[in-house]
């Protein structure tokens, strides 16, 4: 369990364009966030063409967005 100052630390990792991968029970997805959306969510658009919001805790930054 992360405490507030690290969870606060996470989620301002994760950005638009940051490449992610998604692991969810036997899913394991590559992708690109695309949007954050109100809630917490991050919408993903997944190299094999799927497009869905996730959760924060299903992320791994694979590679940071430079621009």
């Amino acid at each position: 369990t992360c405490t507030s100052f690290e969870w606060s630390i996470w989620r301002s990792s994760v950005q638009v364009g940051d490449l992610v991968r998604y692991r969810q029970g036997s899913l394991d997805k590559v992708g690109i966030v695309t949007v954050p959306e109100e809630d917490g969510d991050y919408w993903i658009q997944f190299v094999d063409g799927d497009s869905f919001p996730c959760r924060l805790r299903t992320l791994e930054v694979i590679s940071e967005n430079k621009a």
